[in-house]
């Protein structure tokens, strides 16, 4: 078991909110040491949801454990490692977020995100201990909601040192923009954030 009894709970009430079915995709690597941990994680909380279903998958990202929730979101919310400390109330908020089909983006994000022609990759690193991370995370998959040109990913950064070391993370949230060197460092408010990843893809 993975949860307590009263923390099983308080997630089951949070969830009374969703509202139409969402599925959480889920891809193994068995020699992780946390793989198991987060499958078995993720099984208790689909079954806190009648609205809720969970699957395995070979290839849901190209880093491994990860898992990918499908709902009313347009385009991808990933996870790449496991969402414990505080991202463990990011899974929760997508979760209701992609049964309900709202991103509660601001108008001129929209209209941001609805003028892109290219993909967007919104690459978060994180630390389970960061009380900023959830913000940043929350908002890469906000976007991913909105537009199905954005991925937006949760990277554990040190359960894959080696993509954290490439892109030189130092501080989290590291957001990295389309894979490149640079993006932005901390929890910035939606329309930095949006200022930021422009910045980064030269507009």
């Amino acid at each position: 078991m993975v949860l307590p009894d009263d923390i099983k709970e308080q997630v089951k009430e949070r969830l009374a909110d969703m509202q139409d079915k969402v599925k959480i995709v889920f891809s193994e690597n068995p020699s992780a040491p946390l793989n198991d941990e987060i499958k078995n994680l993720l099984q208790e909380v689909a079954e806190l949801s009648d609205k809720i279903e969970f699957e395995t998958a070979p290839d849901v990202f190209d880093m491994k454990p990860a898992f990918e929730i499908k709902g009313k979101n347009k385009g991808r919310i990933i996870f790449a490692g496991i969402p414990s400390g505080h991202e463990f109330a990011t899974l929760l908020e997508d979760l209701i977020m992609a049964s309900k089909g709202d991103s509660q983006l601001s108008d001129s994000t929209k209209e941001f995100l609805a003028g892109l022609t290219d993909k967007l990759q919104l690459k978060v690193f994180v630390t389970p201990t960061c009380p900023y991370c959830p913000r940043a995370v929350f908002l890469a998959h906000r976007m991913a909601m909105e537009s199905d040109k954005v991925e937006g990913v949760m990277v554990e950064a040190t359960e894959f040192p080696e993509e954290s070391q490439k892109f030189s993370v130092s501080g989290v949230p590291h957001t990295i923009v389309n894979n490149k060197q640079g993006g932005f460092v901390g929890a910035h408010p939606e329309q930095s954030a949006v200022e930021e990843i422009k910045k980064a893809l030269g507009q």
